[in-house]
């Protein structure tokens, strides 16, 4: 069994182990976090993905040179995006469109 001496020289121990860390937790929190009522920089949100005419148009003639099949798919999923000819597409479909090609 341990000492009186012993066990009472570890208390004091971790009660200042634990003092220093609550210490510390405060430290780290004024120089890393800022004071109340002011609003740290927002995240920016990663930036919408974009596609370009021309990439649309090389994966669609990709997809089509495959075979025919392939090419009366892609020829209706430019129907179903609204257009008669791939240049009809509206510019904000491109990458939804572009991930449809991609999965044929």
């Amino acid at each position: 069994m341990l000492e009186k001496e012993t066990v009472q020289w570890f208390a004091v121990g971790l009660r200042g182990l634990g003092e220093f860390m609550i210490e510390m937790s405060r430290t780290i929190e004024r120089e890393l976090l800022p004071p109340p009522g002011i609003k740290g920089e927002e995240p920016k949100p990663p930036p919408e993905p974009t596609v370009s005419f021309e990439e649309l148009r090389a994966a669609c003639t990709t997809k089509s040179a495959v075979d025919k099949v392939h090419s009366d798919r892609v020829k209706a999923l430019i129907t179903e995006y609204g257009a008669e000819k791939l240049s009809g597409v509206e510019p904000s479909c491109y990458v939804a469109l572009l991930a449809e090609v991609n999965a044929i």
